[in-house]
């Protein structure tokens, strides 16, 4: 498919969605990378892989794509964002370790995405760990304390967009 194409790029990197209910995509992105390794045996694959445990769990088949792969893009970030319904309570965007807060998930940071894909089948050495350089605005209206530095303060969703970039 690639060489076909036009391709001839010795390495191809995958996004790939999460898993919104019917994960039946599980079994065919890991027949891809097995297929695309066997017909291009010397190009680099990786994919962005998600952060979220319940993705992994739900939407890869690590040991086949773990074979298949040469590197595992884990996107560890996002793991909280401000600009939808659920975001109703300021919180980090990339966390090492949960943050044993009443109110937060106990397995959502860095190191429960690390251990998610290594409980599965994943070689460690094959992990390449994507952070952010950024952060998410919070709104937090009528707070004239510091408290608006704390994690699980109540927050609003400011409109459109949040933040100052509109």
């Amino acid at each position: 498919m690639v060489t076909d194409n036009g391709g001839d790029c010795p390495s191809k990197n995958f996004e790939h969605g999460v898993c919104t209910g019917d994960c039946a995509d599980k079994e065919n992105l890991a027949a891809f990378f097995s297929e695309l390794r066997a017909a291009s045996p010397d190009m680099h694959l990786s994919i962005a892989a998600a952060a979220s445990p319940f993705e992994v769990a739900s939407s890869y088949d690590v040991p086949t794509m773990d074979a298949a792969l040469d590197n595992w893009n884990l996107m560890a970030y996002d793991y909280f964002v401000s600009d939808i319904d659920s975001a109703n309570v300021t919180a980090p965007n990339s966390l090492l370790h949960s943050l044993g807060i009443p109110g937060f998930p106990d397995n959502w940071s860095t190191e429960d995405t690390i251990k998610a894909y290594l409980d599965r089948g994943a070689t460690a050495e094959k992990m390449v760990l994507g952070i952010s350089y950024y952060g998410h605005h919070w709104y937090t209206p009528n707070i004239t304390d510091d408290s608006w530095q704390k994690f699980g303060v109540e927050a609003k969703i400011e409109g459109k967009c949040c933040g100052p970039f509109k």
